[in-house]
């Protein structure tokens, strides 16, 4: 016969993640898209994100959405 398991004390669980030190839930999916893109760019891409602790996809990301973000205040 196995041991029977504990039943938690609800009150004990934060109501908010926050409160226990976990992330805030995450934003819907981004839509997943594919580029082509030079073979010298991706390498780039992969050593800057590299040196700055990112994932290169994610670095990619941040760099496609600060330049659109930029143009679009530049064309007002």
């Amino acid at each position: 016969m196995q041991p029977r398991m504990k039943k938690k004390d609800k009150r004990a669980i934060p109501a908010i993640a926050g409160e226990a030190g976990l992330p805030a839930p995450r934003k819907k999916p981004a839509r997943v898209v594919a580029l082509r893109m030079p073979e010298a760019d991706l390498a780039l891409a992969r050593r800057l994100a590299e040196r700055k602790g990112l994932p290169y996809q994610t670095y990619i990301k941040s760099l496609l959405h600060e330049t659109l973000v930029k143009r679009e205040k530049k064309a007002r």
